[in-house]
């Protein structure tokens, strides 16, 4: 429905008949931008001896976004993204050797198609579009990133912002399909036969002075859960290395219909660290309490963020969003970043204490990544690896993640 009504905005935009108005529509497709990226993956999974029964995955893509906007006409603008994805007969035939989070397959996908009116103030984007909020965001980790159907709004006034969304549709990394977002997670809870919804509407409000920041942010799954999302960051005023700290609070609830029975979530976490620039060193915890008889045991639900959630502990291949064998209980993290010129180095190592009496399993994660931004006539050109590292009671999270990733963005 988004989808359909921004295009017959755009089509209605077209058919105005006067002389002028054509010129100027002319001017903006003739004076809009390009952008977008190449980009080529290669993602392998080693999993430990102990778990036999699990194959080695590998996984080769090459592909990446095109972008274009038009500029300006009256404060309208339209645009509309293409992304792309092609394993070029590289990978294993056998799918069970393919890490299919990349993807592996082919994947060709109108992800963006939009109109939005911008002013000094505000601006409402209507339309398939990529959505930056803490629990439903692009999660760009693989080649295509998440998108959405969506009707977004965002008043700024001076350092405080409002925030509304309406989010119908959702279409994940590893798909052409814009599905309900209701099917969606349905589908991926596995409690009750997949199921249409309505949409999800999503209200925010943040205070940003610089030095301080203060964010609340609800969602509301219709016939699912309510999730309430607060944070508050402090930077100390300091001449060189700056010393912060953050504290998040997340709540959620079953709502309507209880498509997924009881839910009783509840999340703390605290962050502390020091930077200056990009370099520095955060030190991070996080408390989900065991509910018994709850949904997941109390667990954090995020169906839309795929590993990329904002949990102060969540690691490169998992967090407490993903710890099926209890979804409840602590995480401990500590990290460092170091920026030199055109590097970019970054380590942490997470520790996840699930809660015993669903049986969990306590794991440990450590995590590299280094990127290397190219200069002069390669400018846009980087390359990335980033290494994960899994040891876990339970024997089947127990791998070797690596992720190599070259990207030209223009």
């Amino acid at each position: 429905m988004m989808f359909r009504l921004a295009t017959y905005i755009l089509l209605g935009c077209g058919l105005i008949h006067t002389a002028d108005a054509a010129d100027d529509l002319a001017a903006a497709f003739g004076k809009g931008k390009t952008s977008g990226n190449a980009r080529v993956y290669y993602f392998t999974k080693d999993f430990s001896d102990t778990a036999p029964q699990l194959i080695d995955q590998r996984a080769v893509s090459l592909g990446g976004k095109l972008h274009f906007e038009t500029d300006p006409l009256a404060g309208i603008t339209g645009g509309v993204s293409f992304y792309t994805a092609n394993g070029l007969g590289l990978n294993p035939d056998n799918p069970a050797e393919v890490d299919a989070t990349l993807p592996g397959k082919t994947i060709n996908v109108l992800g963006e198609a939009y109109v939005q009116y911008s002013s000094s103030t505000m601006d409402f984007t209507l339309g398939r579009q990529e959505i930056t909020t803490p629990f439903a965001h692009q999660s760009d980790a693989r080649m295509i990133p998440v998108t959405f159907e969506a009707a977004s709004f965002n008043y700024n006034l001076s350092a405080l912002s409002i925030g509304a969304n309406y989010l119908t549709k959702v279409k994940d990394r590893v798909s052409d399909r814009f599905v309900n977002t209701g099917l969606y997670a349905t589908t991926l809870y596995r409690v009750v036969a997949p199921t249409d919804t309505d949409g999800i509407p999503v209200l925010s409000l943040i205070y940003d002075d610089k030095s301080a920041k203060f964010q609340v942010w609800n969602y509301y799954l219709s016939d699912l859960f309510n999730l309430a999302f607060i944070q508050g960051d402090y930077i100390f005023n300091a001449k060189n290395v700056k010393p912060f700290v953050s504290a998040q609070f997340v709540r959620e609830w079953d709502v309507g219909s209880h498509l997924l029975g009881q839910v009783d979530s509840t999340a703390y976490g605290v962050l502390v660290g020091i930077k200056k620039g990009q370099s520095g060193l955060t030190a991070g915890f996080n408390y989900v309490p065991f509910q018994a008889g709850a949904f997941r045991n109390g667990g954090i639900l995020s169906p839309y963020t795929f590993a990329t959630d904002p949990l102060y502990t969540t690691s490169m291949t998992a967090g407490l969003v993903e710890k099926s064998t209890a979804f409840a209980g602590k995480a401990y993290k500590i990290g460092g970043s170091y920026a030199l010129k055109s590097w970019l180095l970054l380590v942490s190592y997470a520790k996840y204490d699930l809660n015993d009496n669903p049986g969990g399993k306590n794991s440990s994660e450590v995590d590299f990544d280094a990127t290397y931004n190219f200069q002069g006539w390669l400018k846009g050109l980087s390359a990335r690896n980033r290494l994960g590292v899994v040891n876990s009671q339970v024997a089947p999270e127990k791998l070797i993640y690596n992720r190599i990733q070259l990207q030209y963005k223009f």
